[in-house]
């Protein structure tokens, strides 16, 4: 795998947001209203975010974001998080618009930028979307996910060290980021590192321990690089328990039985596609 594609909801951060963010200006409303406009501003804006976490109230959590920017058009906090929200509905260019304007209220609001970043690198907009979320890391350089981007927009420019670079430190940052070490291992394969490979895939195994079927793939066809062959055919005989009737597993182990010039176990496997073949 040679691309990536940034899940729309891995990264949401609409419940935290940097303090940079929460100014807010009124406008012309007069002092007698001022209380209570805020207060209704931020009560759409709590119940947004409220909304923002589950699917089936995302749309009407847009609406009232919108109707806290009406009442306090100012406040850079209620842009930033549409943002980040139109985001997740993959509404690029609109996202793009309210980030837009959150930078232009408080040029140092990491949600905008990030959201920025994000919709950007969507639209096939990697150099746009890298100076970006080099904004981010120059206001949090040491945020785990922030690098993780940065290394996926890498990837799309095919810059694969320092994609490797930027998921080392991320795994540095948090030794537990499930989705950093797939990354990791996805660009660790286009550079041939199969060490880290191996390595990778084993740390997946121990934090995520349902579903080791493609980790079990991978892990395997490092091994083979490796000439690793017989912790190859382990780990494949793994992953045929899960998936007994799955031809490509059984070719893959086809193809390492004969590299390493086990015929018995070449033809049992060869036997066994064809029978899958058969019921197909």
């Amino acid at each position: 795998m040679k691309t990536f594609c940034i899940d729309p909801t891995a990264l949401y951060r609409a419940a935290v947001i940097c303090s940079c963010c929460i100014g807010l200006t009124f406008g012309s409303v007069s002092p007698s209203c001022l209380a209570q406009t805020s207060k209704g501003a931020e009560g759409y804006f709590q119940r947004a975010l409220s909304e923002s976490r589950e699917l089936p109230t995302q749309e009407q959590a847009v609406r009232d974001f919108d109707s806290a920017i009406k009442l306090s058009p100012g406040t850079t906090k209620y842009y930033a998080n549409k943002a980040e929200l139109l985001f997740v509905l993959e509404e690029d260019e609109a996202a793009l618009a309210a980030a837009d304007k959150a930078i232009k209220l408080d040029p140092k609001c990491e949600l905008a930028w990030y959201a920025k970043a994000k919709a950007q690198g969507r639209l096939k907009r990697p150099e746009e979307a890298l100076k970006s979320i080099n904004v981010v890391l120059s206001l949090s350089p040491k945020d785990a996910l922030t690098l993780e981007t940065r290394a996926r927009l890498y990837v799309v420019q095919n810059r694969w060290q320092e994609a490797e670079k930027d998921l080392d430190q991320a795994l540095n940052l948090s030794a537990g980021l499930i989705s950093a070490y797939n990354d990791r291992i996805n660009v660790c394969q286009h550079l041939k590192q199969w060490s880290k490979v191996v390595s990778d895939c084993t740390a997946c195994l121990k934090i995520q321990t349902d579903h080791p079927g493609r980790m079990l793939q991978s892990r395997a066809r490092a091994y083979a690089a490796l000439h690793d062959y017989a912790k190859a055919v382990d780990d494949l005989k793994q992953a045929v328990k899960i998936w007994p009737d799955d031809i490509k597993v059984h070719r893959e182990l086809e193809a390492v039985y004969k590299a390493m010039g086990d015929q018995k176990g070449q033809a049992m496997e060869a036997e066994k596609i064809k029978s899958l073949n058969r019921d197909y």
